[in-house]
């Protein structure tokens, strides 16, 4: 095994255990932003570049991460959500 093989061996496990992943030569993707799934109550994880984002959808909550009951929202008595 040449000397500059060993190297990228050793750069990519460094990479991967810092929570991004490579693809040769030297593409850096992002790294696993939906594990664990910051999304509560069942919520969808997605992932962009640099950040994520949840779908709450069908839940029964609301919020960044679905962490907002939609029926605490509502008006008592009107069936409405209120913004």
């Amino acid at each position: 095994m040449n000397h500059s093989f060993k190297i990228w061996i050793i750069l990519y496990i460094f990479l991967f255990i810092s929570g991004l992943s490579v693809a040769p030569p030297f593409c850096f993707l992002p790294g696993h932003r939906c594990v664990p799934n910051h999304c509560e109550h069942g919520g969808r994880c997605s992932q962009s570049w640099d950040s994520f984002s949840c779908s709450c959808e069908g839940t029964g909550y609301a919020g960044a991460t679905c962490h907002t009951c939609e029926e605490l929202r509502r008006p008592h008595g009107t069936g409405r959500m209120s913004k």
